[in-house]
């Protein structure tokens, strides 16, 4: 019987039914009670017509607990999964939902799927308490290789790069951090993300198959409401970005660590500097953590507290599992201590991209190892330093975007006669997605904004600088180091448009 990503909770319920799995700012919800939750829900789905195979989007805004649920009635029933951000404008969520097939969607209301012709399903909160008498059948599809979920990313083309991930590449990869990043029974997890984002979906199901206690905190909470939650609840494990550690830090004040009882305080998703490393380590937590990965490839190195404070600014050495090289250009093995491209292989580490209409995206895979794009370093211990990117994808918060996505989208608008899409360096966000814009027409930064975010979502530019012209080579090609000093420049000297 294939392995289905639900089936170690499920195996945690039988074990311990009364221990409680997830708290969220209402309610503490046992074992028994999520199973009993998930089945409840997968009954309800498949009412309404879902099945093994089908791709389905959850939608949900808020709710967490609820979403949850959702998440794992959908992976338990083998029906394929999406994250359609409610927040997207209903042409960006309707292209979505063409472009991957999504025939059902998970919604907080039918209003919020007007217009978009898929059938829909509105959970119920009453699945949360459900009596322990209630009955209802257990529909688990096998998992194995079969899709979990599937995942859009960004890449250099305009067109965005789809990955499917089954249910044995989730286990895999929980399994690759279990010796680091172990949820032991009884300990409480915290993800500052939300659920839509594919990291943050994963770490619950990680914590609930050890036999931890997922907590949601009330939504759109302050510093203060963080920080009374996580000694309120004894939470032991943290899971952030570095945008959410500075917002932590410029919020407290004092010297002496805020979160004592806290074990490992991980973060990932996006680089973190050596100063702020230390910032946290001294007024946050000394437990801190640090992973590096990317959705392709899943978790790749980890570090420790220990590495971090003996090699600052090191992503840590590779897991268990995974081939992790340094090679130049050509494919050959870099040097100790020569930067070189990074590329990996290895169990449950994605091979292609679903769906490629440009065979240029199969360049990340080649001669069986996975290229992240990320360029770094391995010293004589074995530790990696990241040294940047080798293409010209940014990455926003550990969203990638590449900037063909933006510049495709600009040069649709009338009064764009040239566009470059450039990453501006930001401590929260690690890259900042800009755009410098030549036009003949007056430039409303509101119209612009609107323009964008309707076509690409998140991915869309926060910066709008206009331009006379767009440095470029001789072959034509945008010169983005250029742009991205003219910018800067611009930036100290006037304000944006």
């Amino acid at each position: 019987m294939s392995l289905n990503i639900t089936d170690a909770i499920f195996a945690q319920a039988e074990r311990d039914p009364d221990a409680i799995a997830v708290i969220d700012a209402k309610m503490s919800i046992s074992y028994r009670t999520l199973c009993q939750s998930v089945r409840l829900a997968a009954q309800h789905f498949r009412q309404d017509g879902w099945g093994a195979g089908d791709i389905v989007g959850i939608s949900l805004s808020g709710k967490p607990a609820l979403h949850l649920v959702c998440a794992l009635a959908l992976a338990r029933m083998g029906v394929i999964q999406v994250s359609v951000p409610p927040s997207d404008p209903a042409p960006l969520r309707a292209a979505r939902i063409q472009r991957l097939g999504i025939t059902g969607l998970v919604v907080s209301s039918h209003r919020s799927a007007a217009g978009l012709h898929v059938t829909t399903a509105i959970p119920d909160s009453a699945w949360l308490t459900v009596p322990p008498e209630t009955g209802a059948e257990d529909i688990r599809a096998p998992g194995g290789d079969a899709l979990w979920i599937i995942n859009e990313t960004s890449g250099t083309t305009a067109t965005p790069k789809v990955i499917g991930i089954s249910h044995v590449m989730v286990d895999i990869g929980r399994r690759r951090l279990t010796p680091i990043f172990a949820y032991l029974p009884g300990e409480r997890s915290l993800h500052m993300s939300g659920l839509r984002f594919l990291d943050a979906l994963k770490r619950p199901i990680y914590c609930l198959s050890g036999g931890g206690t997922v907590t949601f905190p009330p939504a759109n909470f302050s510093t203060d409401q963080l920080l009374h939650w996580i000694e309120r609840h004894h939470v032991t494990h943290v899971s952030c970005v570095p945008l959410h550690l500075h917002q932590l830090l410029r919020d407290i004040k004092g010297d002496s660590p805020r979160l004592p009882l806290v074990r490992i305080l991980r973060c990932g998703t996006a680089t973190l500097t050596v100063s702020s490393a230390r910032d946290v380590c001294k007024r946050l937590s000394p437990n801190l953590y640090i992973d590096y990965g990317s959705t392709e490839a899943g978790p790749v190195t980890a570090a420790t507290p220990a590495m971090l404070e003996a090699n600052p600014g090191t992503v840590g050495r590779p897991l268990e599992g995974v081939e992790f090289e340094i090679v130049d250009d050509d494919g050959k093995p870099a040097s100790t201590g020569t930067p070189g491209n990074v590329r990996v292989r290895g169990p449950g580490i994605v091979n292609c991209y679903l769906h490629a209409p440009d065979p240029g995206q199969s360049a990340a895979f080649r001669d069986g190892w996975f290229y992240p794009g990320d360029i770094a370093v391995v010293n004589s211990d074995g530790l990696v330093f990241l040294k940047g990117r080798s293409d010209e994808v940014m990455s926003f918060d550990g969203i990638l975007v590449g900037p063909s996505e933006i510049e495709s989208v600009l040069r649709q608008h009338p009064a764009v006669t040239e566009v470059a899409a450039f990453a501006l360096p930001s401590a929260d966000h690690q890259d900042i997605p800009a755009v410098a814009i030549v036009s003949a027409l007056p430039l409303q930064i509101g119209a612009l904004r609107r323009f964008c975010a309707e076509r690409l979502g998140v991915r869309s530019p926060r910066v709008f600088l206009r331009f006379d012209e767009i440095p470029k080579n001789a072959m034509g090609k945008i010169l983005r180091r250029r742009v991205t000093e003219l910018a800067m420049q611009k930036l100290e000297a006037q304000p944006r448009l």
